[in-house]
């Protein structure tokens, strides 16, 4: 799995909605709006499933890369392929995990507002 790309994936879906992810924490803020629309956009529809599953993957990978670029990778945290909490890709280092993936699941199939950012500031506190 390609995570570099699949973050500059999200970089465009992004772009394509007019919005720009610029790889700072305010950046994390744009990904929870986007999810939270893409919710209300794609709810009910035949598809949204794997709409949903898709663009949280890339934009849970985005956040990710941002937090190793601002310091997690020189803590040791790489991303672990299919590990963690149902079985979806986590940032790890050692026994300690940041499920991205899920968190930005539950924002699309389970109506929670926020929690990358609270991961994103909970593991790169200013």
């Amino acid at each position: 799995m390609n995570f570099k790309v699949m973050a500059k994936n999200a970089v465009e879906y992004a772009e394509c909605d007019g919005i720009v992810l610029d790889w700072t924490r305010e950046s994390v803020l744009c990904v929870e709006k986007i999810l939270i629309s893409y919710r209300a956009k794609y709810s009910g529809q035949k598809d949204a499933k794997w709409k949903l599953s898709s663009f949280s993957a890339c934009y849970a990978t985005y956040v990710g890369e941002l937090m190793l670029k601002k310091g997690l990778k020189k803590r040791g945290f790489l991303w672990e392929t299919f590990s963690g909490i149902r079985n979806l890709p986590v940032l790890k280092c050692g026994d300690e995990e940041i499920p991205l993936w899920a968190t930005a699941r539950k924002m699309v199939f389970e109506g929670a507002d926020s929690g990358l950012c609270e991961l994103y500031d909970q593991y790169l506190a200013p």
